[in-house]
């Protein structure tokens, strides 16, 4: 709950990461309610698809220019936060696990 309430209150998530296998804290992010700037890596654009702002985590230019277009626009915001909402829903556990069993050998 702890967790929930800061997304929550929070403008906005930054996750630059340079290296990501899934993307766990961004769909945590999204289903909370919580607007991203991520990195511009395969992983992300995978798991987080349009529901996110871009930015290049090699280049800090890129970053600052992410941080000031998430503060200077609420509108962006609130549009991520719609986004993330139908995003974070392809990933539930109960489709990971149907999926699962789908691909398992019989």
């Amino acid at each position: 709950e702890e967790l929930k309430r800061y997304y929550r209150q929070a403008m906005f998530f930054l996750y630059p990461s340079l290296y990501e296998g899934f993307g766990i804290p961004p769909l945590e992010a999204m289903a909370n309610g919580c607007s991203i700037l991520a990195a511009d890596i395969e992983p992300l654009r995978e798991v987080c698809g349009s529901a996110v702002e871009y930015c290049n985590p090699y280049e800090t230019l890129s970053i600052v220019e992410g941080i000031r277009r998430m503060i200077e626009n609420p509108e962006l915001r609130n549009a991520l936060v719609r986004k993330g909402y139908e995003q974070e829903k392809l990933y539930s556990w109960d489709l990971s696990v149907q999926k699962l069993k789908e691909n398992l050998p019989e």
